[in-house]
């Protein structure tokens, strides 16, 4: 996971196959939105607002509706069902958050490190 400033958040996934593309693509931004709201909001902000802030020429949002239509996804489901994962996880996803303010490259060891501890 890299804190760059070209790519911030590229997270590199080595020697396994991606699935659920979709999920992977979006998680990024939906995590970035809580975090900036400190997780403050609902389900229906989530819905209304992160579209309006989300780019349409971002690789990564074109990757995700891609998913969506290959995979015969429902965006608004792939959106609550990561909402409901991050909002469970979001006191380890702070903690990555706060080690990679310390740091510009966090490794697979470096967060499993950090999940032990959580």
């Amino acid at each position: 996971m890299d804190k760059s400033k070209d790519r911030p958040g590229i997270t590199h996934i080595a020697g396994t196959e991606l699935e659920g593309d979709a999920h992977i693509a979006m998680a990024g931004h939906l995590a970035e939105f809580l975090m900036r709201k400190d997780f403050a909001c609902d389900l229906d902000t989530v819905m209304k607002d992160l579209p309006a802030e989300l780019y349409k020429s971002d690789p990564d949002y074109q990757r995700f509706q891609a998913a969506c239509y290959y995979f015969q996804l429902s965006e608004a489901n792939v959106v609550e069902q990561l909402f409901n994962i991050l909002m469970a996880c979001r006191k380890p996803l702070c903690e990555i958050a706060a080690a990679l303010n310390e740091k510009a490259y966090l490794s697979r060891a470096d967060i499993e490190e950090i999940l032990k501890k959580g």
